[in-house]
């Protein structure tokens, strides 16, 4: 089974959240992941997160987040990882707000931010990230996730590889054996409707 680890999920989030990243819904949350794992594969051959992905409309999600936080705003466990949401809420505050005829999800931090959960490598990516897309909106980080070869070289709701996710021909190679050795994720987590947020 792969390993999902909540509290370094949690973490990244109040790390988003103290370095004043913008517009930090649930859309801009998924990219950045996206990101984050991009980059750390392409530099160091694995990714931060260990998430699958899946294409959608508004560009790659991690599922397994996804559920997470849908989880939590509507309190409906139906997908048996209720151990894992209850930890999730222990670091992170999440509420739907309406904003300008959208709803809006609002993250908000309850445990300040512990580094143990991280290697350096890691901080380093997630530090370039928060650089590059700290002041961009939701819709243009989207935007930008459906120029990588990732969104456009999968169908829609196919899941995404991590060696697709890498651009560079020999890391691609490297990735793909990894992802090969890979124990398969095996919890049947469904996708919620996708018809606000991805």
């Amino acid at each position: 089974m792969e390993h999902y680890d909540v509290k370094k999920i949690a973490n990244a989030i109040i790390y988003f959240i103290d370095n004043n990243v913008h517009s930090l819904g649930s859309t801009k949350l998924m990219k950045l992941c996206f990101y984050a794992d991009k980059y750390h594969l392409e530099e160091y051959g694995k990714p931060i997160f260990n998430h699958s992905y899946t294409k959608l409309p508004r560009g790659p999600v991690p599922t397994w987040l996804y559920s997470i936080v849908r989880t939590s705003i509507s309190g409906n466990y139906d997908y048996d990882f209720q151990e894992e949401v209850n930890v999730f809420n222990e670091y992170i505050g999440i509420e739907e707000v309406s904003y300008n005829k959208y709803i809006q999800v609002i993250f908000t931090k309850k445990q300040e931010f512990n580094n143990k959960f991280f290697s350096k490598t890691q901080l380093k990516i997630l530090n370039k990230v928060i650089e590059e897309f700290r002041t961009i909106t939701a819709a243009e980080i989207s935007e930008l996730s459906h120029t990588t070869n990732a969104w456009k070289n999968v169908e829609m709701n196919e899941q995404i590889t991590y060696e697709s996710m890498v651009d560079d021909e020999k890391t691609s190679q490297y990735v793909s054996y990894i992802q090969e050795e890979k124990i398969k994720f095996t919890r049947n987590y469904k996708l919620h409707k996708l018809n606000r947020v991805s």
